[in-house]
């Protein structure tokens, strides 16, 4: 399966604190431990909290900045997967 059909599903351990700017940041409670996105990553984790696939994600991250398919698409996956390392979301595939 390419990694593009996966969901997100962020996990409901962390709480996510939007800033002025447009970054935010993430809490893990479990591991105490934070962690900050910057206005794309915000955009990234607020699209997977809707329950879309990373294709999807990635097309959004593609009107709203303007950048080549490819270029999203691999964006969203690249800090997906840092993610789900950190555990602070899962991918899984579509149901």
């Amino acid at each position: 399966m390419h990694p593009a059909q996966l969901t997100a599903v962020l996990n409901p351990d962390v709480l996510c604190t939007a800033l002025p700017n447009g970054d935010s940041v993430l809490l893990h409670l479990g591991t105490q431990t934070y962690y900050s996105l910057n206005e794309t990553g915000t955009q990234i984790w607020q699209l997977a909290g809707q329950g879309l696939t990373l294709e999807a994600i990635g097309q959004a991250i593609e009107a709203r900045y303007e950048v080549t398919p490819d270029l999203a698409r691999q964006s969203v996956i690249e800090l997906t997967a840092s993610l789900a390392a950190e555990r602070l979301l899962e991918l899984l595939p579509p149901r």
